[in-house]
């Protein structure tokens, strides 16, 4: 019969396995949330910039800034709406870091109950095989040689 700590073994490898996966999903989410980061701060950056009127002419017709104050808040709406995608990922991303702990520390109750499991079963054998030793009659005395002389 197959002793308990590798029945659990096979169990502790496929938990490992979901941890394993737990955390890649958590590192895409890391991903997806520094993209929409990056994005955020250059349209942030574009805004400042714009915001500055830099590119502007000193001299604009009246419809030109009706036109460029409807960039600016269409760039606004944009930075509102970027800025959500960020907080959906801060969600996201926190959502799987929780999940990938919890797999975690089942993980690690996992091994301590098998190494609990492995230590209980050597124990055990090393008390059979003292108690089989024990139980073996004494080893009779070398055979000794009448000495001549």
């Amino acid at each position: 019969m197959t002793p308990r700590s590798a029945r659990l073994r096979r169990v502790l490898r496929l938990r490992e396995t979901e941890e394993k996966a737990q955390c890649r999903r958590m590192g895409e989410a890391q991903r997806r949330l520094d993209d929409a980061a990056a994005r955020l701060e250059e349209l942030r950056e574009w805004r400042r910039r714009y915001a500055e009127g830099r590119d502007l002419p000193r001299q604009v017709p009246s419809s030109h800034l009706q036109d460029y104050q409807r960039f600016l808040e269409r760039l606004d709406e944009a930075i509102r709406a970027q800025a959500r995608l960020v907080e959906d990922g801060r969600r996201q991303r926190d959502s799987q870091r929780q999940r990938w702990l919890a797999t975690r520390r089942r993980s690690e109750s996992l091994e301590r109950v098998v190494a609990g499991y492995a230590d209980a079963e050597s124990r055990e054998r090393e008390r059979a095989a003292q108690q089989a030793a024990d139980d073996r009659p004494p080893a009779p005395p070398p055979f000794a040689e009448p000495s001549s002389g």
